[in-house]
């Protein structure tokens, strides 16, 4: 079978790629925004909204909302992001992108070349997002009003949504100092809609919302315990236990509040993000090069952020590793003692995981089974990675058991071993041979897909690059730089792994034993 040989490929080659792409990208951006019509630039009026194709956010609870108000727009495109809809507008994929209209104003000023246009879609409130009748809601309730009543509410806004970013540190959100006497508040957040709620300098969790929160605590004289999670997953966190209160941009609607308390404390609204036709760049490839780079990487330190995203990537894909071949092993061996009850139990078991999809998975065990536990979410990750793995392990292991032939079974049993030697000596070195290469990229993909976990708040390599893609607003270079990282990832355990599989070939492996010199005939002295 044909088998590139990546390792002897320049990395030169590699960054001259990732080098023409940032200039490809930057071209067509360049030639999309002077392809550009006016419409959008123009835009005044609801019903022009109508002919436009309109980008949303896909995990936004508002599209509905959206939708009435537009009842027969042209298209709807859903993004995954606030950001990919800033790309999506600068490339002309979409004439306009609709959200929150703090998050708007906030990318209009942190990105060029595009700019808020002069209508609000529609009008709403935020709301804090307590369980159904939770004995915090009235409390709560009281501290926002007294806070709405004392300009509290208004000071916040201008401190957070203003010009001024050197006040715009953790040192402006209360300490916990209070003794706490009356608990904790466990506090879930998606850390992804600046300027309410993302990670700042030294990756701390700041913002409009997050300070809200900490006078809250400070007025009912209980801690603040925050963690971050996928947006979509801060509903199943709260109903599950997990959280006690939700804030990060909740939208009150009649239907959310059939099933959960909503506190309001923000006045918003849509506004719409459209090309700016009269920007003209006048940054250089090197210098938007070099200004992304600063933007990803130093400016607050991000980098720390990669790196603690990247060894929570390596721990949880190593240790799902191990432990998954160690399942799968132990599951060979005991299917092998051919008893028809257990064999039953394990075949099912590896059906099932094999079945479910890893993400799903995951949020099963955290917000399910584990729910009403105090564990680890990096710990349940490894667990269901763990499973999905061991499964995957099981299949591969067996199929290789059976490419080995029957009679030297048969044959060792002969010669007086055991089972469990025929199985270590005789069988499993010869089946590895057959499932290694096949397992080696099962546990590549199993690290890609370890990037989903941050649904259950582990802040991951690709958690890390979605924060900091919230921070900067742009897309291409955190997007890039974690590709690469992931790339070097995959290449560093493959180069290990085939060193491992060759240490096992007696074909390919060396054969020289240690202390043994090959000796040297000089046929000249003989004759």
């Amino acid at each position: 079978m044909f088998r590139p040989n990546i390792q002897k490929q320049s990395y030169a080659i590699y960054f001259l790629l990732f080098f023409l792409l940032f200039i490809l990208n930057n071209a067509l951006y360049s030639q999309n925004t002077e392809l550009a019509s006016n419409t959008a630039n123009e835009l005044t009026s609801l019903e022009q909204l109508e002919k436009m194709q309109i980008g949303v956010w896909a995990m936004s609870d508002n599209i509905n909302l959206i939708q009435q108000k537009i009842p027969s727009a042209k298209t709807f495109f859903y993004l995954n992001s606030s950001i990919d809809g800033v790309a999506a507008v600068k490339s002309n994929k979409i004439d306009c992108y609709i959200d929150d209209e703090p998050i708007v104003r906030l990318l209009a000023n942190r990105n060029t070349g595009v700019k808020v246009a002069p209508i609000i879609v529609q009008q709403f409130k935020y709301g804090i997002v307590l369980r159904k009748n939770s004995p915090l809601t009235p409390k709560i309730e009281k501290v926002i009003n007294d806070f709405r009543n004392k300009g509290i509410l208004d000071d916040l806004k201008k401190l957070w949504l203003g010009k001024d970013d050197s006040k715009k540190t953790i040192e402006s959100i209360p300490k916990q100092t209070w003794e706490g006497k009356n608990g904790t508040i466990k506090f879930y957040n998606s850390a992804d809609s600046e300027p309410l709620s993302y990670y700042g300098a030294h990756q701390t969790l700041i913002g409009y919302e997050v300070h809200l929160v900490y006078l809250i605590a400070k007025e009912l004289d209980m801690r603040v315990e925050p963690t971050v999670i996928q947006f979509d997953s801060l509903i199943p966190a709260l109903q599950s236990g997990k959280a006690d209160i939700v804030v990060s941009c909740m939208t009150i609607t009649d239907e959310r509040q059939q099933t959960v308390d909503m506190v309001p404390y923000y006045d918003s609204g849509f506004a719409v993000l459209v090309r700016d036709e009269n920007f003209v760049s006048n940054l250089g490839i090197l210098e938007s090069l070099m200004e992304s780079f600063q933007k990803t990487f130093i400016i607050e330190n991000r980098w720390l952020l990669i790196l603690k995203g990247l060894g929570i990537t390596i721990t949880i894909s190593l240790a799902s590793g191990i432990l998954g071949f160690i399942l799968g092993f132990v599951l060979i061996i005991v299917y092998r003692k051919n008893n028809k009850f257990i064999s039953w139990i394990i075949e099912s078991f590896v059906t099932i995981i094999d079945g479910i999809p890893s993400v799903v998975l995951l949020m099963v065990l955290y917000y399910v089974i584990f729910c009403s536990v105090n564990i680890s979410p990096m710990l349940v990750s490894i667990l269901a990675f763990t499973m999905s793995f061991g499964a995957v392990c099981f299949v591969l292991i067996g199929n290789g058991i059976q490419a080995v032939n029957i009679g030297q079974e048969e044959a060792a049993k002969a010669l007086g071993y055991t089972e469990l030697q025929t199985f270590f000596k005789i069988i499993f070195p010869q089946a590895a041979r057959q499932f290694l290469p096949l397992l080696k990229r099962e546990f590549i993909s199993m690290v890609k897909m370890t990037s989903v976990v941050g649904y259950v708040s582990c802040i991951d390599l690709t958690k890390a690059s979605d924060l900091i893609r919230a921070r900067t607003m742009e897309a291409f270079f955190p997007l890039i730089a974690t590709a690469i990282i992931y790339f070097v990832i995959a290449h560093l355990m493959t180069f290990t792994l085939n060193k491992f599989e060759i240490s096992l070939d007696p074909k390919r492996r060396s054969r020289k034993l240690p202390g043994i010199q090959e000796a040297v005939i000089d046929f000249s002295k003989i004759y």
